[in-house]
């Protein structure tokens, strides 16, 4: 009866080790997933700011230059002179420097932004590109030039508009 009890002590010892060292092994392959599982919501959160963020730096900077372009539609309307040409000149030089503002803001949505968002940033970029030549044009004389600078700050609201619905769109998707 001894050898019996000793082999049931035996057999129960061993089941409650293997037990424990399986229940071990499961502890530690959930926490381990979890810890994943909760980097990697982490890490979509932090992706999902540094994207909003881009996202209205770069709206931001698009929607405070209407006043210079309300400025420049102003001096447009004016007759030709000196002084009208010399004012043109001034603006298109704070156009051209909103511009280099405007790419070294796309330049992080191209790196963080989602792919549609990315389209609709170079959409803009080359209204506003054609918008600094337009405004060269007008101040060389282009009699055409006022109509397509009006016609092209209006492209620019709707894209602006396209922009900011698809910046909604990706930021709510994540």
């Amino acid at each position: 009866m001894a050898d019996s009890t000793l082999w049931v002590a035996a057999i129960t010892g061993g089941t409650a080790v293997v037990a424990s060292w399986m229940t071990g092994q499961y502890t530690t392959r959930a926490a381990r997933e979890q810890a994943q599982c909760s980097a990697d919501a982490h890490r979509q959160e932090r992706l999902r700011e540094i994207q909003r963020t881009a996202y209205l730096d770069l709206i931001q900077h698009a929607q405070s230059l209407a006043p210079m372009e309300r400025n420049i539609s102003e001096l447009i309307e004016l007759p030709a002179s000196e002084e009208r040409t010399a004012e043109l000149k001034k603006q298109i030089v704070v156009a051209h420097k909103a511009r280099f503002d405007f790419l070294a803001l796309k330049r992080v949505i191209f790196l963080e932004g989602a792919p549609q968002v990315k389209k609709c940033a170079d959409e803009l970029d080359h209204l506003f590109r054609d918008y600094c030549v337009t405004l060269e044009q007008a101040i060389n004389g282009d009699e055409g030039a006022p109509y397509r600078l009006d016609l092209l700050y209006k492209q620019g609201d709707e894209a602006l508009q396209r922009l900011i619905l698809e910046a909604g769109r990706s930021l709510h998707s994540m």
